[in-house]
């Protein structure tokens, strides 16, 4: 299995669906959305480079850490 399929099935997992764009050599953009009966639903997207992990998870806590809940 792949990283960016391991990746996926994880995500998949708890809960999220997931959307792959690979259109650019040595990247990989992943679109990540949840949905709610209520109408609250979330979604976004990161890139991870060259198929290092550690870029994709450094582009989550970015996002993380710049989210403003009162943006909505």
């Amino acid at each position: 299995m792949t990283a960016i399929e391991q990746i996926i099935a994880i995500a998949e997992q708890l809960g999220w669906q997931v959307k792959t764009d690979t259109d650019k050599p040595n990247l990989v953009v992943f679109d990540f959305q949840q949905y709610t009966p209520h109408g609250q639903d979330f979604s976004f997207s990161v890139e991870m480079k060259g198929n290092d992990t550690d870029s994709l998870l450094q582009e989550v806590e970015t996002y993380y850490e710049d989210f403003d809940p009162d943006y909505e």
